[in-house]
């Protein structure tokens, strides 16, 4: 197994095990009040659309650090709330066309969301942090796809009951694409939303 193998090998795991703490942890959080702000129901589903910005230099070298990006989340109410967060599921792609070939970052995962700031008034913007792993598909000029463990780290600000803002960082294990160059598919990613 080379590096770069034992490397992701490492972050999966290291990301497995933040994943167990926060479910062991959170089961006895489940046991407190799981009161939520009523005056303030949260929708089912949401879509976002934006860009995402590689921080990688083999990455940008090949296709540019500014991307396309967009997604869909999915919010099921589960009465099992994680340190009082929120469980959500999502499905996230950004996207990059050049001259040498198409780029895609697919990730599949769930991430804990908790409120930061909750102006008592129903009115006002509320502020969010999240935290979340997943499984990301990733497509490079180079290496006909990958598969790869990430993290998710969010920060959104509800404007109105249905708009959002919402910046991720995602940091996703490296990977050696068939020319030997080590590519990271680690960014940010500035997106707007709708919840419906």
């Amino acid at each position: 197994m080379n590096a770069a193998k034992r490397s992701a090998m490492g972050a999966a795991w290291r990301l497995a095990g933040i994943a167990l703490t926060l479910a062991t942890v959170g089961g006895a959080a489940c046991a407190q009040s799981k009161t939520k702000d009523e005056s303030y129901p949260p929708r089912t589903w949401s879509v976002k659309l934006g860009g995402f910005l590689s921080n990688n230099g083999g990455m940008k070298a090949q296709a540019s650090d500014l991307w396309w990006a967009g997604g869909i989340d999915y919010f099921p109410n589960l009465q099992y709330r994680p340190l009082k967060g929120d469980i959500h599921l999502g499905l996230n792609a950004k996207w990059r066309s050049t001259a040498v070939s198409d780029f895609h970052i697919i990730d599949l995962g769930a991430r804990i969301i908790w409120p930061i700031y909750n102006p008592e008034s129903a009115e006002g913007m509320r502020i969010w942090g999240g935290l979340g792993i997943g499984i990301y598909f990733i497509d490079t000029a180079f290496l006909g796809n990958t598969t790869q463990f990430g993290g998710k780290f969010s920060l959104g600000v509800d404007i109105t009951k249905r708009w959002f803002l919402e910046v991720d960082y995602d940091y996703v294990a490296g990977f050696t694409d068939n020319q030997g160059n080590s590519l990271r598919a680690d960014g940010l990613t500035f997106t707007g939303g709708y919840r419906f």
